[in-house]
């Protein structure tokens, strides 16, 4: 039976991709992406696990690329760009989130950056969650490591057998499914939908 849901964020609660503002963001200020991607390999874990913030990183990568931009403007870049992607969240998920309280233990599990955690927690993105919001730059580990995954089910008194986790990123739901979680990967809510039922969720 299950008894507790986590949803991820990014690409699940809202449409963002964390690809996808990096993509604008180095394509607005005429950075490969193979080049950025180099750049960033040490502090990207680093920025998500909140050791360093965004800035910070932007600051580092300039440093490695020895390329003459700001960094405080890749960052301002960075944030209105994810704002401006993010500027809609999911109402079909977050009413499903809704409905789901009243049988089922729910909570959030995202990796996210310091300042875009604070930017969705000023908007109330994660009010839906209560306190069961886990934040990888808090909890200074990120997904797919399977430890993240234990403290969140310790957090709800869950067990694996009798948890979903529901993310749209097919590497997490790989580590998910290894500790015994159902996982799904999201595509869409239609087939969320289908796939809660052939868990034996009751989302009325």
């Amino acid at each position: 039976m299950i008894r507790a849901i986590i949803f991820d964020i990014g690409g699940v609660i809202v449409t963002e991709e964390a690809n996808r503002v990096i993509l604008k963001t180095t394509k607005k200020f005429g950075i490969g992406r193979d080049d950025f991607n180099n750049a960033t390999k040490i502090k990207f874990k680093e920025t998500f696990t909140g050791k360093i913030d965004i800035l910070d990183w932007y600051t580092d990568i300039v440093s490695r690329l020895e390329i003459d931009v700001d960094p405080k403007e890749m960052f301002k870049s960075h944030l209105e760009t994810y704002k401006t992607i993010t500027k809609k969240p999911n109402l079909d998920i977050i009413n499903l989130v809704e409905r789901l309280k009243d049988n089922y233990k729910i909570g959030c599990l995202s990796n996210i950056e310091n300042q875009i955690a604070k930017y969705n927690l000023n908007r109330g993105l994660f009010d839906v969650f209560g306190d069961n919001v886990f934040l990888s730059c808090e909890m200074g580990i990120m997904k797919p490591n399977p430890e993240i995954f234990n403290i969140v089910l310790k957090k709800l008194g869950s067990v694996p057998e009798e948890t979903i986790f529901i993310d749209d990123n097919p590497e997490n739901i790989k580590a998910a499914n290894k500790l015994g979680i159902h996982g799904i990967l999201f595509k869409g809510y239609e087939q969320l939908i289908r796939d809660l039922d052939e868990l034996g969720v009751n989302n009325s």
